[in-house]
């Protein structure tokens, strides 16, 4: 089953419920993973008769963590401009203090 597929009824293929193992061919992790992390990532599994959910639950899910990595890049990359910046000041005051002291 291809998941990734888009299609004419994808309203209807996006409230299919899945199994862990689709879930995770999906996710393009293993279902060991899934099994292990899915509460501390808060992965909205139902628990019946194994972990099952909706595609469109999943298709949210992976929205919302895809948007937390990209917010937590550009903080990254705040921070680490923020720092060369103020590094590069410590340098050249610095050069200045040697040139006049």
């Amino acid at each position: 089953m291809n998941l990734n597929s888009k299609n004419s009824n994808s309203c209807e293929a996006n409230d299919k419920t899945i199994t862990i193992d689709e879930a995770a061919d999906f996710l393009s992790v293993t279902k060991e993973y899934l099994y292990h992390n899915w509460k501390k990532r808060k992965i909205p599994f139902f628990p019946f008769n194994g972990l099952k959910i909706t595609l469109s639950e999943l298709i949210n899910w992976r929205s919302q963590e895809i948007e937390k990595a990209k917010q937590k890049q550009n903080i990254t990359t705040r921070n680490n401009l923020e720092l060369a910046a103020r590094i590069r000041d410590q340098v050249i005051e610095k050069r200045r203090l040697k040139k006049t002291g």
